[in-house]
Formats: C-alpha cells, sequence, structure tokens
C-alpha cells in the first residue's frame, strides 16, 4: 500500500509536469487516473522485475550453501532446513527468499517432495533458473544421479550468467546515465523557455495549430524516451 501510494503521487505529479509543459490545460486533468493507472502497471513491472534480480541473487548464494551443506554430509532435505537457518541469519526473516525456504521446510515436514516445492517456488515465482534447477533435480532423483554433481554444475552455470550480467551491466551504465539526462533535457528546455521568455510560446497552449504540434512534440519525446530505455536494457 505504501508503494502504490508513493507510486499514484509520482505519476500525479509527471501527469500535472507534462500538462504545464505541453498542454497548460485543466481540461487534460480527466486524463489524469487512466495515465497514473497505466504509471503504477509500470512500476509495478519495474519492482517485480528488480525482486526477480534479488531472488536469483539469493539463489545463487542459496546453492552455494546447499552444495557446501550436502558435502558435509547432510540428506537433501536436511540441507535445506540448515540453508534456510543461514539465508535467515543472512537477510533476516522478511527476506521474500526467506519467506519461501520456510515455507519449505515446513512443507518437508509432512512429507511433500523437495522437487516439487522447488517446481512449485519456481511457478509462482517465474524465475526460469529455479524452474530449470527444479527439472534437473528431478531427473536426478528419478535415475539416481549424484545430487552433489548436479548442484556444483547449476552453481557454475548460474555464477557464470549472474558475472556476465554484472559485466553487461558496468559496460551499460554510463549509457544508462546519459539516457537519463537526455531524456530530461527537452522538459528543461521547454521550461526554461517559459521562464526566461514568458509569453513567448503562448501560441503553442492556445491555438488548434499549437496544440498538435505540441501533442506531436510529446509523442516523440515519449517514443524516444521508451526507445532509450529498450536500447539500455540487455537480457542475460
Amino acid at each position: 500500500m505504501r508503494e502504490i501510494l508513493q507510486w499514484s503521487a509520482e505519476g500525479t505529479l509527471i501527469c500535472a509536469a507534462l500538462d504545464f509543459l505541453f498542454y497548460r490545460s485543466l481540461l487534460l486533468c480527466v486524463l489524469f487516473p487512466p495515465a497514473v493507472y497505466l504509471y503504477l502497471k509500470w512500476r509495478r513491472q519495474g519492482r517485480l522485475k528488480k525482486l526477480k534480480e534479488e531472488m536469483n541473487l539469493h539463489f545463487k548464494d542459496f546453492l552455494q550453501a546447499l552444495e557446501t551443506s550436502m558435502k558435509a554430509g547432510y540428506s537433501l532435505e536436511n540441507a535445506l532446513g540448515e540453508c534456510e537457518k543461514d539465508m535467515r541469519a543472512r537477510y533476516g526473516d522478511r527476506e521474500p527468499f526467506v519467506r519461501e525456504l520456510r515455507f519449505m521446510r515446513g512443507q518437508l515436514l509432512v512429507n511433500v517432495p523437495a522437487e516439487q516445492l522447488f517446481e512449485d517456488f519456481g511457478k509462482r515465482c517465474g524465475i526460469e533458473d529455479i524452474r530449470n534447477f527444479a527439472e534437473v533435480l528431478t531427473i536426478a532423483k528419478r535415475t539416481g544421479g549424484s545430487m552433489k554433481m548436479v548442484l556444483e554444475q547449476t552453481a557454475r552455470t548460474l555464477r557464470g550468467k549472474l558475472d556476465t550480467k554484472k559485466e553487461i551491466e558496468a559496460a551499460v551504465a554510463a549509457k544508462k546515465y546519459e539516457q537519463t539526462i537526455m531524456s530530461v533535457i527537452p522538459a528543461c528546455i521547454i521550461l526554461y523557455m517559459n521562464v526566461t521568455f514568458p509569453g513567448f510560446l503562448d501560441v503553442m497552449y492556445t491555438g488548434a495549430m499549437g496544440r498538435i504540434v505540441m501533442t506531436g512534440c510529446l509523442m516523440v519525446y515519449a517514443a524516444s524516451w521508451y526507445m532509450g530505455r529498450k536500447m539500455v536494457e540487455i537480457e542475460v
């Protein structure tokens, strides 16, 4: 609820700023609610993406702890309990991944298979690495494969993927900053013209042709911002 209220306030301020810069019309306030709703959906998608990235990092740490526990002689089920304690001490009780591990440990007490728990976990969170791990775990248990080898190979693959992603993020970090600056500059130019030259852009806010031109500018502005965001987002 706190995030929804914060995002709603942000969306309303952005709509008001765009209305002031491009239209200066109180009639457009009726468009604020749908625009804020779309902004909420966009922020929610970004929040979910960030949450998945965090859970992916925690999953890597979990695999390392699980591999260590199984090398120490624990079974898979007992190793899960030890990993839950380790992750809780490291990240706290309120972390989503820790809550999932606590739920899985409770399910193990009522004899739910570990591979089924990981499969359900992967479906709920929508993280491909966890789903793949559940599939490999299921095949290994059915065929009698070495669980230690499965964990080592999975952890190695995941670490390589995450390291590659970090390298890409470091390489495009400067470009993301440049894209943010370039996205703000057009709005700053319009604001500067309105402040330093009062009345200079009035024709753009009154006549029909001015409205059309400003609408076209806003559409180009939005399209360029969207394209810029997509260009610096690289999926691994």
